[in-house]
């Protein structure tokens, strides 16, 4: 029973922590509370394994098959067989063992003469399941009492241990054959490790200390320890069971989305809203700024390791990026089915599977530098669970690549390529629908620098238009003004995007998509010919027929100015005039813009240094 503390505490709680109060930012359309409670289940489990014992694991495990926190149900038996059936969710009252009123509703339809009925709790109210330290007992059933739906009053028995849990963290990977065979991220997996339920095999063997025993790609766990195996378990966990379970939840949403009805999607939106609470859990909080358990808070976390945070994605502290725009779009999927357009929610939900995978090739990346830089063997091992869990997916996109990964990050590796590894994952990002600006690089929390290697790679952008000639001229109708796609490569985006709107981007497509432009490092330098050493800064004011004849002679300038050879730096856009030094140039009617600053791949975003931490 509780105690006084532990009252006060629950008190709390249930204060705070209402059915429709905000997840990280997102407003739910329907109560989730129960679903985030699935949180807690983790939290015990990790409080539990902690200990590294064998005992100590089996408690984990007894919470990782049962449960305690989410779901919570009583099976009672009636002293009499029913004379009437029982509808699902109908309400029944009692007495609990603190000695309130405790409310139930029917979990399932009963029939006349049934004996026993499964009674499904309140979130919160009682605890007990496969529970350690079990804590929440006031609110469960008195063991020998009545119950009434109102209309008919029953006796019955039961025991404290007949409180179990229907939600389970195991159950999150033993229901995917039988809920998402027909859905693409589920058979990614299933087609790397040749079955459905991959993430219990692994976590289980892991719980076990014996080796997985799939069709493909099996990990053996009784080569490592206690310490680099509550890794794989707890990391495992999140990033694979309930990861899974949560993409789970946005595609039955989109499938039960009824096209054209507005504002009567209650089972479209109700999945939606699952689909968050499993991503984010009850733990982070209204705002996401509270610690967290669930794939979430791995967001925040590997943002300040990557340089990832706030809304820029660049800062180094805050919430990462992944999570305000998956915020974002949580809330306009929602709109979207309330409004019954189904198609832009299936849009808004591929997105969002795109983005979940974010933090969990940080967590790979991160632990696969430290792991071969004297990592030990609960260092490893984080990586293996951070690449186990990424590799299904990466394999959809290169089989090579998949391999790579896995066989440097499998459990017991000796050593480890975190180039290799970095190389595979950069190598697929666009067939995984992310840049190289979304994952960031790993940061140094002495030198505020990137780690030698683990530098952010720069997204290439395919860039087709012509910065000058014909082809690239055009008119703006409003200003009268004649230019080129070259013009508009050193414009600010806000006047960019005004004279592509009026008729520019029919010209350059590729410059109003911002593919091209004058993206040379200001800095970068080359030295010609005849001994004359240029920056691409200064390069930029060169007059053009003898920039041009430097472009087409000098290899080293193409290279190290290759935007300003093209014709996409001008220093005067829109201004004809002939380049001849005695000749002034006509006064160009638009302000001459900055040179573009350019990115050190030694420098990390701003912020201050941070420490790279083990979770």
């Amino acid at each position: 029973m509780l105690n006084h503390y532990a009252r006060v505490g629950l008190a709390i709680l249930l204060s705070q922590a209402s059915a429709y109060d905000p997840i990280a930012g997102y407003i739910p359309g329907t109560d989730v509370l129960d679903h985030g409670n699935i949180d807690l289940d983790q939290a015990a489990l990790e409080k539990s394994i902690g200990g590294k014992t064998v005992a100590a694991f089996e408690e984990g495990k007894a919470i990782y098959e049962n449960g305690g926190n989410s779901k919570s149900v009583a099976t009672i038996t009636f002293d009499a067989a029913t004379t009437s059936d029982i509808a699902k969710n109908t309400v029944f009252s009692g007495v609990g063992v603190g000695g309130t009123v405790v409310t139930a509703t029917a979990y399932d339809t009963y029939l006349t003469g049934a004996t026993s009925i499964v009674l499904k709790y309140s979130p919160g109210t009682c605890l007990v399941g496969s529970l350690a330290n079990v804590t929440v007992t006031d609110g469960c059933f008195v063991l020998d009492g009545t119950v009434t739906d109102g209309k008919t009053s029953r006796d019955y028995t039961y025991a404290l241990t007949d409180n179990k849990a229907k939600r389970t963290l195991k159950g999150f990977s033993t229901a995917v054959e039988s809920k998402m065979s027909g859905e693409t991220h589920a058979n990614y997996f299933k087609d790397f490790y040749g079955v459905y339920d991959y993430a219990d095999q692994i976590v289980t063997a892991a719980f076990d200390g014996i080796s997985t025993i799939m069709p493909s790609f099996n990990s053996d766990y009784s080569v490592i320890g206690f310490d680099g195996r509550e890794q794989i378990i707890k990391k495992g966990i999140v990033y694979m069971n309930v990861f899974m379970y949560a993409m789970h939840e946005f595609e039955a949403s989109v499938e039960k989305c009824v096209p054209g009805v507005a504002f009567d999607q209650e089972q479209a939106v109700h999945a939606w809203d699952e689909g968050v609470a499993f991503f984010v859990g009850n733990l982070a909080g209204s705002t996401g700024e509270d610690n967290g358990k669930l794939v979430y808070a791995l967001g925040n976390k590997r943002c300040k390791d990557f340089g990832t945070c706030g809304a820029s994605g660049t800062e180094k502290v805050g919430l990462g990026k992944v999570n305000i725009d998956l915020t974002a779009l949580f809330n306009s999927g929602r709109d979207e089915l309330n409004a019954g357009d189904c198609v832009a929610a299936t849009a808004t939900k591929d997105t969002i599977e795109d983005l979940m995978y974010i933090p969990i090739i940080q967590g790979t990346l991160k632990y696969a530098y430290k792991g071969e830089n004297g990592g030990d063997e609960k260092t490893v091992a984080e990586g293996t669970a951070f690449g186990l869990a990424v590799v299904g997916r990466i394999n959809a996109a290169s089989a090579k690549s998949a391999r790579t990964i896995f066989n440097n990050m499998r459990p017991g590796v000796t050593t480890i390529s975190a180039s290799a590894v970095k190389d595979a994952f950069e190598s697929v990002y666009d067939k995984l629908n992310i840049s190289c600006e979304d994952v960031g690089g790993l940061i140094d929390k002495e030198t505020g620098t990137y780690y030698p290697g683990m530098e952010p790679c720069v997204t290439v952008k395919t860039c087709t238009d012509r910065a000058r000639g014909p082809k690239s001229d055009f008119t703006d109708p409003s200003s009268k003004l004649n230019g080129d796609c070259g013009d508009l490569g050193v414009l600010s985006d806000g006047m960019k995007k005004v004279f592509c709107s009026e008729g520019a981007s029919a010209i350059c497509p590729d410059t109003c998509a911002g593919s091209c432009g004058c993206t040379d490092d200001p800095a970068s330098s080359f030295v010609t010919g005849t001994g004359e050493e240029y920056t691409c800064d200064d390069f930029r004011k060169v007059l053009n027929h003898k920039k041009n004849q430097i472009c087409k002679t000098n290899k080293v300038a193409r290279q190290a100015c290759r935007a300003t050879c093209q014709g996409f730096c001008p220093t005067r856009p829109f201004s004809k005039f002939n380049e001849n030094e005695d000749e002034s140039p006509t006064k160009s009617p638009v302000s001459s813009p900055t040179a573009p600053t350019g990115n050190d791949p030694t420098s990390a975003p701003a912020g201050g240094p941070v420490s790279l931490d083990d979770d």
